[in-house]
């Protein structure tokens, strides 16, 4: 007669189960980890391409009968209301933060009221720790091309 009773697992099973599953886990972070990285990137991007053309919008429309521009720090992208951004800033502004593995040029741009043209043509490199760049001109009449 046999005393054992087969239909449960052993320590050992279960051992193997957890160490099989730990090696899956930290085989995977690496590549987890890079594909935020460049979510984050193409995020970021489409975000201030929106608010250069958001800012140009609210001039050209009259927003609060202001001018409008874009800020960007080293931590935020501020699209803000008036000829200048002001720290700290207004009710009127707009805050994008910008994770650590994103760098953005810092730069600040204004749109003519009357013309929505920008205050100047300028470009705005954007880069991540992946190795991804992107460069995001604006000319002297306003218009946004990312490149």
């Amino acid at each position: 007669m046999n005393l054992r009773n087969k239909n449960g697992i052993t320590i050992i099973e279960i051992l193997i189960v957890v160490s099989i599953m730990a090696v899956i886990g930290a085989s995977t972070a690496p590549l987890y980890s890079n594909f935020l990285v460049r979510t984050y990137f193409k995020d970021k991007t489409n975000e201030l391409v929106s608010c250069l053309r958001t800012a140009q919008l609210n001039t050209i429309s009259g927003k609060e009968n202001s001018q409008w521009g874009v800020h960007i720090s080293p931590s935020k992208i501020i699209m803000f209301k008036g000829s200048a951004y002001v720290d700290p800033g207004t009710a009127f502004d707009y805050q994008y933060d910008i994770p650590k593995s994103i760098t953005i040029s810092q730069k600040e741009l204004v749109f003519n009221q009357l013309t929505g043209n920008a205050s100047d043509a300028t470009t705005i490199t954007i880069t991540s720790n992946a190795g991804e760049s992107k460069t995001i001109s604006i000319n002297e009449v306003g218009t946004v091309d990312v490149q």
